[in-house]
């Protein structure tokens, strides 16, 4: 695979964690790209951390920063 998008100068090596988070899964590869290549060192995915379930995490995790930050309590809101 050609490296491009200025990912690498010629002859520099670089290491890389690359993520996905899809609708389901969350995943990371290590990867190091030399000479125009990707070469994968290892990866793994998690299948309870992608989509709805990161959203809901997200979500709990910004209502808490609220009730410390701003004294408000956003759990019981309407959802939009």
């Amino acid at each position: 695979m050609n490296v491009g998008h200025g990912l690498a100068k010629c002859g520099e090596k670089i290491n890389a964690l690359i993520f996905d988070l899809g609708g389901g899964t969350f995943d990371v590869s290590l990867v190091t790209i030399e000479e125009g290549t990707f070469e994968v060192k290892a990866t793994c995915g998690d299948t309870r951390l992608g989509g709805e379930d990161f959203d809901n995490k997200m979500v709990s995790h910004f209502v808490e920063e609220l009730k410390i930050k701003h004294k408000k309590d956003m759990s019981n809101a309407p959802e939009h």
